[in-house]
């Protein structure tokens, strides 16, 4: 994207990821396919080796589906653990983003389950605190697991309390820009200052609206 290689960025925000907050941990495992490069970059910075420990059988992405009741469904029936991989291990997950926490959460809790001993999340996106106005399906604010019912943000520990991880950290804003190198829209995760400036009066028109809607909605 403008002559930059999406692989090669990824690969780096791994890389700074493991600098930004490293944990002891025996392997590195991918959520697939959407972790595979951040986990890579991970474990070429940490020397911690990566494995796949987990087998998808489908490439839906759950967060898509229109109701919990299908997300569920796509992450039970898509998914597998490898057990002689997990097994006793201190593990670090490392996927792109967590949206409604849906994913991460079911493949926590199916690691251990496995018989790995810790699971450390690593995600490398900062947490996603509001809805894009640009096209992705991210409606509604009450959806990410990143924010209280309130609309506050959550700690890190109470996400990784929720999802089952022994740890959790993101991505920061600083390491996300310089990795990619150009000037995105950062509007899901820095609202709404992360949006163009040309564009910020429309979407907080836009968050309002879904403000009121989420109140009538309750």
């Amino acid at each position: 994207i403008n002559g930059k290689s999406v692989h090669n960025v990824r690969v780096e925000i791994g890389r700074r990821l493991a600098r930004e907050s490293p944990v002891d941990a025996d392997i590195v495992v991918p959520v697939p396919e959407s972790g595979r490069r951040y986990a890579l970059g991970f474990s070429r910075e940490s020397g911690i080796p990566i494995d796949e420990g987990i087998l998808k059988d489908k490439a839906e992405r759950s967060f898509i589906q229109q109701t919990q009741e299908k997300r569920d469904k796509i992450v039970e029936e898509g998914i597998s653990f490898i057990r002689s991989v997990l097994d006793g291990k201190r593990v670090v997950l490392v996927d792109d983003s967590i949206v409604r926490g849906t994913n991460i959460r079911r493949l926590v809790k199916g690691m251990k389950d496995a018989g790995a001993r810790e699971v450390h999340v690593r995600i490398g996106c900062p947490p996603l605190i509001a809805p894009c106005y640009l096209g992705i399906d991210m409606r509604s604010k009450k959806e990410f697991i990143a924010r209280r019912k309130d609309g506050s943000i959550k700690t890190w520990d109470e996400i990784a309390k929720e999802i089952g991880a022994d740890s959790l950290a993101y991505i920061s804003h600083k390491s996300l820009k310089e990795a990619i190198g150009l000037n995105p829209c950062m509007g899901c995760i820095d609202f709404p200052d992360g949006y163009p400036k040309e564009m910020r009066e429309d979407v907080e028109q836009m968050f309002l609206k879904d403000m009121e809607n989420k109140r009538a909605y309750e």
